[in-house]
């Protein structure tokens, strides 16, 4: 997705609404690999916890 909103944020000719569409996009997958990312060690924690 970031390569994605990169795309639409290099094509988006200027026009400010497309641009700040692409950047939602952008910020939307930062956020969500910092989920993932958070997720993952959550679940070593408790796994690791656990035994």
């Amino acid at each position: 997705m970031i390569i994605v909103g990169g795309f639409r944020y290099i094509t988006s000719g200027g026009n400010p609404e497309s641009t700040k569409s692409a950047r939602n996009t952008i910020l939307y997958a930062i956020i969500g690999l910092v989920v993932v990312a958070l997720a993952q060690l959550i679940a070593r924690f408790v796994l690791n916890a656990a035994t």
